[in-house]
């Protein structure tokens, strides 16, 4: 079972407190284990607002979305007959039909919400029969220093100190546990044997119906339970970080018998349907269907030899108490790397990355369960656009660990040879005034708030910012006007802010020009460290 309490805060992040994870998953099996689930996730439109806006997601946005989906979706060979809608004001739903040969590797993006309560179908396997079971994700259990000493003596303080804990957080999870449904329904490839903790539904098929608020009533039973908490507590178990001792308890309050949620079918021989076929079909309609959603036409290739990689500083966090405010270097606890990596050519922009393995010396896996976390987030390039810094979070090593067997993963960028340049059609130098190229507006010219005295203006532009080489303001006399510039950047929108510096209001009118980059390639660069000491050094 999953750290619930932990879970709870994770979701408070992940969906709103107004959130909405609701799933339904359609599953038909052949006899050697392979099969076809139609998927359809309805999530809350807070978790699709793009760089932090408060405004809906746009068609090019959704459309991103749905391409991260089916990319970040695990264990899926294939895709077909993907449909997308906006559902009312704060909701979004996506579907599809996603292959897999192996179940067990079959794990769905929901725009990274991650729900390790049920969330797991796994297929296993004996004596000639098909097992399969519905159940919760493993996380890695907590350390010995995580569970609290507890003896008779002081057990009735750990009691109240663990119900003082769970009350901080009941309200918020109210709000989240209410949103998460799990509906699934299996069509089987043979004869059942036994089930527990699933209906049989009118077409011969097998379904099972996971509800948050479920889960969230048993919580309140046993946290209000003293005599529950005392027995657990006494056989060193800490319900808050790993649920109940008894998960049958559990499955009895949620389905119904104190059994696993389970199946064990006798398989036939006939396969449901064509499993090659279909993937072959899908696979030749699958381009189509990418550019419609805006994928890249051309391959990613991979980028030309020459790249190393270092880490160039360690965090580690070994304690950290967010509710009490107490958190060293301001963080959670966990293991962080500071990469530096000297790439092969000289780039445009690093765009993307991706955590693949991280592993121990002792084979602990330090991967983070979130798959948020796996993302490389905000890579940065060196001034002269050579190298490349990032920082990789990972879980805290275990004591027993002497050093890092491997860190790996990938690495996107861009290149650009050539740029154009291109008059944006802006007249007037007034908020409101609009131009012709790449949905140029002028946002505002006013008083600059942090340099007294200067005047500041917005431009507002519908183009990645790593498309952009230069932005060049003239006044009316074509005299190129001295401006200091930030931005803020969303996607394939920014805000480009100018301060004079010369201490001179801008124009009542004039013209911009912008040079871009053009006919940009997309290359991968896989980075690999091996052998290092918890510091970062290479072991001899």
């Amino acid at each position: 079972m999953s750290r619930l309490l932990k879970g709870m805060l994770l979701l408070a992040c992940a969906l709103g407190l107004t959130g909405c994870l609701d799933i339904t998953d359609t599953y038909t099996f052949n006899p050697d284990g392979s099969g076809k689930v139609v998927h359809e996730a309805v999530l809350a439109q807070m978790n699709l607002s793009m760089g932090g806006s408060s405004e809906a997601p746009s068609e090019a946005d959704l459309k991103k979305i749905v391409l991260e989906e089916i990319k970040k979706a695990r264990g899926v060979e294939a895709w077909r007959d993907i449909s997308y809608e906006q559902r009312g004001a704060d909701q979004f739903c996506f579907k599809g039909t996603a292959y897999f040969r192996d179940i067990n590797e079959v794990k769905f993006y929901n725009t990274g919400a991650a729900v390790n309560v049920y969330d797991k179908v796994s297929l296993r396997k004996e004596d000639g029969r098909m097992i399969i079971t519905i159940a919760s994700s493993e996380d890695d259990e907590p350390d010995d220093s995580e569970i609290p000493h507890v003896t008779e003596e002081n057990v009735d303080e750990e009691v109240a100190k663990m119900q003082g804990e769970y009350q901080k957080t009941r309200m918020m999870a109210g709000g989240i546990f209410s949103g998460i449904k799990r509906y699934r329904t299996f069509y089987l490839p043979g004869t059942v044997v036994s089930s527990s903790n699933l209906e049989r539904t009118e077409d011969g098929a097998l379904a099972s119906r996971f509800e948050g608020i479920k889960l969230l009533e048993f919580m309140d039973r046993m946290m209000n339970d003293k005599e529950v908490l005392r027995e657990e507590l006494l056989k060193g178990n800490d319900p808050l970080q790993g649920g109940p001792s008894n998960e049958e308890a559990l499955n009895e309050y949620v389905f119904g018998e104190a059994a696993p949620v389970e199946v064990i079918i006798t398989p036939g021989t006939q396969p449901q349907f064509d499993y090659t076929a279909e993937v072959a079909q899908a696979a030749a309609e699958f381009p189509s269907v990418a550019e419609t959603l805006g994928a890249p036409k051309k391959a990613v290739a991979r980028g030309p030899e020459g790249s190393q990689f270092k880490v160039g500083g360690v965090r580690i966090v070994h304690d950290s108490d967010m509710e009490n405010n107490v958190r060293p270097f301001n963080y959670d606890e966990g293991f962080t790397l500071s990469i530096i990596g000297r790439l092969p050519q000289e780039v445009l922009s690093v765009t993307e990355g991706q955590l693949l393995k991280a592993e121990t010396d002792h084979g602990q896996d330090l991967l983070p369960s979130d798959e948020w976390k796996q993302k490389i987030s905000f890579p940065r390039l060196s001034e002269d656009k050579r190298k490349v810094i990032f920082e990789v979070d990972l879980r805290r090593p275990a004591e027993s660990a002497k050093g890092i067997k491997e860190i790996s993963g990938v690495l996107t960028y861009l290149v650009a040879d050539k740029t154009r340049r291109v008059d944006l059609g802006v007249a007037a130098f007034v908020a409101g005034s609009k131009g012709n190229e790449f949905g140029a507006e002028i946002e505002s010219v006013t008083d600059s708030e942090w340099n007294p005295g200067r005047q500041e203006l917005k431009l507002k532009l519908k183009i990645n910012k790593d498309a952009v080489k230069a932005i060049d303001i003239f006044d009316a006399a074509g005299n190129k006007l001295d401006v200091s510039q930030g931005y803020f950047a969303s996607g394939d929108n920014v805000t480009f802010n100018y301060t004079r510096e010369d201490n001179q209001p801008f124009p009542g009118s004039g013209h911009i020009e912008i040079e871009v980059y053009e006919d940009q390639q997309r290359y991968e660069l896989p980075f690999k460290l091996t052998d290092l000491s918890l510091l970062g050094r290479k072991l001899n």
